[in-house]
């Protein structure tokens, strides 16, 4: 098991949870240091204070009708506790532990879902190319897959569909696995070699699929041709 096998864990929950951004947030929110003219509220201590939305409000960027909001919903799922000065904010990790065991493998801080989404989303194309990798070279000497899994995983020799890559992260549509990819290439992680083969002429599309419906949703019409897309070759970076 790697540092990221109960970061992977508690994504999941929290995305099936639908509550991402909420726990983000609170993180946002724990780490702040924060002025309410000459009062300086330390929230590390775990502690919103009432006297400190508005200006906690704008540190975060956000509404501060936003902010109660979120605060409510922190209330609702046990994660603040209210008293008569603000609200205490209880441990990550009693808020990690409902959804993951794996506490000291945790690595979830990120500012934004897509922050964060873009930090799993590298780590586990990262983890399924290595275990492309391993199982290829199973045969191989311990000592030689270690030496050489960093420079034949910069090669363009494995590769992962898009409808993968967005099941990898929970989601169904492949253009979703495709909106990933394209975040990680763009964040400078991973290039993308894009391979395509060429089913038919234009014309004889229909028959084509008759034949092979299976086809239907990976094809699309290139000039006079159908062509059909295949996995993308991934490299990192």
């Amino acid at each position: 098991m790697n540092n990221y096998e109960g970061t992977y864990q508690l994504y999941d929950k929290l995305r099936e949870a639908n509550l991402i951004p909420q726990f983000l947030l609170l993180q946002r929110i724990r780490y702040s240091n924060i002025s309410s003219g000459k009062i300086k509220y330390d929230l590390n201590g775990g502690f919103i204070h009432k006297s400190s939305l508005q200006d906690l409000a704008k540190k975060l960027e956000i509404p501060y009708n936003t902010l109660r909001q979120r605060i409510s919903e922190f209330k609702k799922l046990g994660w603040v506790i209210k008293n008569h000065t603000g609200w205490a904010i209880i441990s990550w990790r009693k808020i990690a532990s409902q959804y993951t065991e794996q506490l000291n493998k945790i690595k979830l801080f990120a500012k934004t879902k897509k922050e964060l989404l873009n930090v799993i989303s590298f780590q586990k194309i990262k983890k399924n190319l290595k275990q492309q990798f391993y199982a290829k070279y199973k045969f191989m000497s311990e000592r030689w897959q270690k030496k050489h899994s960093k420079p034949i995983l910069t090669e363009q020799e494995y590769s992962l569909s898009v409808r993968t890559v967005a099941k990898m992260m929970g989601y169904k549509s492949p253009v979703t696995g495709s909106r990933i990819e394209k975040r990680l290439v763009k964040a400078g992680k991973i290039k993308i070699e894009k391979h395509f083969r060429t089913i038919c002429p234009a014309n004889e599309y229909h028959l084509a699929i008759k034949a092979m419906p299976e086809l239907a949703g990976r094809c699309f019409f290139y000039q006079d041709k159908v062509v059909e897309r295949l996995c993308n070759n991934i490299i990192l970076l």
